[in-house]
């Protein structure tokens, strides 16, 4: 039991450093007052630092409100989908 905590933090540590690059770092997931049906995302809020992102994912792993953080992420314009 001890060993699957460890790779899932490992796993979740390297996932979490993938986001903060490609999401926390990114000023295009900001929205522009000229669109029309842009949601409010603070991505330094959910993704702004290593830290931040492991909890944002474990709180998308346990289903808790993570439709607040995955629709902007995935209507975004890269394709963060697949992640």
């Amino acid at each position: 039991l001890f060993w699957i905590v460890v790779l899932l933090t490992v796993f979740s540590y390297g996932c979490s450093v993938f986001v903060t690059a490609m999401i926390g770092s990114n000023a295009i997931y900001d929205c522009v007052e000229e669109e029309e049906d842009c949601t409010p995302f603070d991505r330094r809020r959910y993704f702004g630092s290593t830290a931040r992102s492991m909890f944002t994912l474990f709180q998308v792993l346990t289903a808790d409100s993570w439709s607040g953080v995955v629709r902007p992420v995935v209507e975004g314009p890269q394709p963060s989908m697949v992640f």
